[in-house]
């Protein structure tokens, strides 16, 4: 009975076991042949576009070179016509008397093997020469048949490369028309160059062994000889000459068009002003080798990777027989174990440690995992389990886990996380792994991917250090940068400059045309400064119109200094803005390690004063640091600090000077000047400290205190019951742009009960020629209050008649300048006698500013001047010591003490 019921048992197994053969036995292979389809499908998608990329690259090095190789052309040919132009100016202006010889003698004319100068007179004579031996007769040449007969000065370059009699080598000749002063022809200067002078290239050792650079006439005439690494001697790689349909362009040439039947990605570009193209030719075969030779790679690895799987299949059927009865049995709590944890985002396994014969810790085995486990791994989830750690298939997995499972077993606990290389199989670039020891002596391990979060990380990194708008390097990547450049710099005995540029005339084309526009402009302004420097120099945007200029590996101030040069100069071409032409100019402020110092804090701070003096002297330049540009900064910025204390503390006080009738004496007013009461200079006057306040905004402040503290002296005065006279106060033109001061007026005089003709304004003529409508109203609303209005200092600007016209202003106030000449000669009365009438034709009072001496009185008074002020009558004096003079009111008689005051 019991053998009965144990065969029934076991065809009940056989038959479970039969059934669950087809689909382990198809599951295999079905998904081999798509893992390996995809595989090959993938790597031929990826070689194509590589390839795309690649021939892409081709293009855009061909167009980089040719216009390398247009812009270096172009400056040597603008040298020699920069040459033969002042030759022409010498033999005009000297009357032909111009020696090449003595010049080259003395070190004036340029020695060199490559460029000869010769000058022909009008019968062809070669007159003075840079060349040796007898001189040689051109009358029967093209270009003196050319110049003789046409009246064209422009530089003319020969069509063809001849062969030099007394150079001894093919040249190239460059002539232009000389001419007397009445402009009939007079001779040629004549410029042979050898071709090798043109044929230099700065990127030239940067070319392929089949690559060539080369120049050509508009003609075809080869002019340079195609070259590159293992392209040698006259002749042409060409079979014919290329046929340049356009100014420029780029195209793929088949081998066919040249000799060693190298196809070559093609690039020509004409010189502007020149009948000459210079061109490149980049190898296509040279520079697709390393893309084939990866298209070789990724098909070696597909092919491997396929091998890989189809045995991996095979092993994967062959567990799939053996495990079959185990599945069986586990089936049910297998299944209930997996609706917990396969939908999970992360890879869960369960190891147990394996021990030797020993009783020593050898290795672990996966008890089981989840499907995300099995996929972190790259193999399935069937064939990881039981599979000992140290025979996992991800390397980099396998290598650790030994050392940190024993570690979690020791301690247990342990997590980790683990960079991936590119080529892992099932490739995730960041894996995090955290192992638990559970009480049965099994470790629990849970694997996640946080790739994602990583990349995250990076973005984040990235973003830090780049500058949104101009994708350059940002204050924060300077930083963090430029310390390691320093270090660079003092390990190789070299230079590093930090250029600090500001752009003048930003502001103005942002305020004018909008953010926007200036968002583009720079933009413009990064990639004009990209395209100015070295590979090894940077370019960073610290915020705003401010950037700065890396120069790494230079040897002498000279380098730097044509860094600097040439970004200013690039800056004269205007920018395209919109549909306008922005011109910008560039401020450079340099400084130097380790001259400087040491720091990024230091060279930054230094080249930043530099850039501020460059500015302050004339703008569009650059200028290096040096110790005494650091003196005047601490000056200025101690003098600031002095100002600001002094409004805060109101250190100001008024002063007053009279203004009295030119013919009586009378006192007909005051005028209030500030004065600084230094608590350790004492008085400072005010032209050591009204050009600061008004440079730093200052004057704004301070003007407005002069204002209230008049109004408040008056007040005093007037209760005291002083017979009061109009006082006079100074506005500056900033004071008026700024506004409101015609609401500050009102409100003092509100405030102090005055009558508004106690209260007189001078204004300087730099505020009546400002064209806003701004100034004008609020001028035109003091006048209406009943306030009589001054010009201040007329005839040190730039005023008119209309605009004194259109203020409607009261009294015109004579510099001191033009009362200085009376009484010395009769063309300084006759002048003042002008301004005099000018004045009295605009129905004005003529106040004369600074006369100190009874001559000078005399004169004014004969003049018609109207008022007098000046130390003739009184220097200015406090309020304490001005009231006597006010009590007084008629003044003449106390010149003496007014003049020993």
């Amino acid at each position: 009975m019991s053998a009965t019921v144990t065969a029934s048992a076991r065809l009940q197994a056989a038959k479970s076991l039969l059934k669950t053969l087809p689909l382990s036995l198809f599951f295999w292979p079905l998904v081999c042949a798509a893992l390996i389809a995809g595989i090959w499908l993938l790597t031929s998608v990826r070689i194509t576009n590589e390839r795309a990329i690649a021939e892409a690259d081709i293009f855009n090095e061909a167009s980089a070179y040719s216009k390398a190789y247009a812009e270096q052309l172009d400056r040597t040919i603008s040298q020699i016509e920069q040459l033969t132009l002042s030759l022409q100016y010498q033999w005009m202006k000297n009357a032909a008397a111009v020696s090449l010889e003595e010049q080259l003698l003395y070190g004036i004319f340029p020695r060199t093997g490559k460029i000869y100068v010769s000058i022909l007179d009008k019968s062809s004579r070669a007159v003075t020469s840079t060349l040796p031996g007898p001189p040689l007769e051109a009358g029967k040449t093209e270009y003196f048949r050319f110049h003789r007969t046409y009246s064209d000065s422009r530089l003319r370059v020969d069509t063809a490369l001849i062969e030099g009699k007394r150079a001894g080598t093919p040249i190239l000749r460059f002539t232009r028309r000389l001419d007397h002063e009445d402009g009939t022809f007079s001779g040629v200067v004549v410029v042979g160059i050898e071709p090798n002078y043109l044929a230099s290239f700065n990127d030239e050792n940067s070319l392929g062994p089949r690559d060539f650079i080369s120049i050509r006439h508009e003609n075809g005439t080869l002019f340079v000889s195609e070259k590159g690494k293992d392209i040698r001697g006259r002749g042409q790689v060409h079979v014919a000459p290329p046929d340049f349909r356009t100014v420029y362009g780029i195209s793929r040439i088949a081998g066919s068009a040249f000799k060693d039947k190298e196809a070559r990605i093609f690039a020509w570009q004409k010189q502007k002003n020149y009948p000459l193209y210079s061109y490149a030719g980049l190898a296509e075969s040279s520079h697709l080798a390393m893309h084939l030779q990866t298209a070789r790679n990724y098909r070696s690895i597909a092919t491997i990777s396929s091998i890989a799987l189809f045995l991996f299949c095979a092993f994967g059927m062959f567990l799939s027989l053996r495990l079959a009865r185990r599945k069986i049995q586990a089936e049910k709590v297998r299944r209930t174990f997996n609706l917990a944890i396969d939908a999970a985002r992360e890879g869960f396994y369960m190891v147990r440690p394996l021990y030797g014969d020993s009783g020593k810790l050898i290795d672990f085995v996966v008890e089981d995992c989840n499907e995300r486990g099995a996929e972190l791994v790259g193999i399935s989830k069937e064939g990881l389990i039981g599979l000992p750690v140290s025979r996992m298939p991800l390397k980099e997995l396998r290598d650790h886990s030994f050392g940190i499972l024993s570690k979690a077993m020791q301690d247990g606990f342990y997590e980790e996380e683990i960079s991936l290389p590119p080529k892992s199989n099932g490739y995730v670039p960041w894996l995090y792994r955290r192992c638990i020891r559970s009480d049965d002596g099994g470790i629990a391990v849970i694997v996640r991917n946080i790739s994602e979060t990583k990349r995250h990380e990076r973005m984040l990194l990235s973003m830090a250090n780049t500058d949104s708008l101009t994708d350059l390097p940002n204050r924060h990547w300077l930083l963090d940068s430029l310390p390691s450049a320093l270090k660079k710099a003092q390990e190789t005995n070299s230079l590093l400059a930090i250029l600090f540029i500001d752009l003048d005339g930003f502001k103005d084309i942002n305020d004018s045309l909008g953010h926007s526009a200036g968002d583009k402009l720079l933009k413009a302004v990064a990639l004009r400064l990209k395209s100015l420097l070295r590979p090894n120099d940077y370019v960073v945007r610290l915020g705003g119109d401010e950037f700065t200029v890396i120069v790494t590996d230079v040897a002498s101030y000279a380098e730097i200094a044509q860094v600097a040069l040439r970004i200013n100069q690039s800056f004269v071409l205007p920018f395209q803005v919109s549909a306008h032409h922005g011109v910008i100019n560039a401020s450079i402020g340099i400084g130097v390690y380790p001259h400087d110092g040491a720091s990024t804090e230091e060279l930054l701070q230094k080249a930043d004063i530099a850039m501020y003096a460059a500015k302050e002297e004339r703008k569009g330049t650059f200028r290096f640091y040096d110790d005494q540009l650091f003196d005047r900064l601490t000056s200025r910025l101690k003098k600031e600090d002095e100002l600001a204390k002094a409004i805060s503390d109101d250190q100001f006080v008024i002063y007053y000077q009279p203004r009295v009738h030119a013919c009586s004496g009378e006192l007909a007013g005051l005028e209030a000047l500030v004065r600084w009461n230094h608590p350790e200079r004492g008085i400072v006057p005010p032209d050591e400290f009204i050009p600061l306040a008004e440079s730093t905004g200052a004057i704004i402040s301070i003007g407005a205190t002069v204002i209230e503290k008049v109004c408040a002296q008056l007040a005093q005065w007037q209760a005291s019951g002083v017979a009061v006279v109009p006082v006079s106060v100074n506005i500056s033109a900033r004071q008026f742009n700024t506004g409101g001061i015609d609401r500050l007026i009102a409100s003092l005089l509100e405030q102090h009960r005055l009558r508004p003709e106690l209260l007189e304004v001078e204004l300087t003529e730099s505020t009546m020629m400002n064209e806003s409508s701004d100034i004008a109203s609020q001028v035109a609303t003091i006048n209406a209050m009943g306030i009589r209005m001054h010009v201040d200092d007329f005839g040190t600007g730039y005023s008119s008649l209309a605009r004194l016209q259109e203020f409607n202003l009261h009294v015109l106030k004579i510099d001191r300048a033009f009362t200085s000449r009376l009484g010395q000669s009769k063309s300084g009365e006759v002048l003042f006698k002008s301004i005099v009438s000018m004045g009295k034709a605009l129905s004005m009072r003529i106040t004369a500013e600074g006369v100190e001496t009874a001559e000078q009185l005399r004169v004014l008074q004969a003049l018609g001047c109207d008022e007098i002020q000046g130390y003739f009558i009184s220097r200015p004096l406090p309020a304490a010591e001005i009231l006597p003079l006010i009590q007084k009111r008629f003044l003449f008689e106390t010149r003496a003490y007014s003049v020993n005051a």
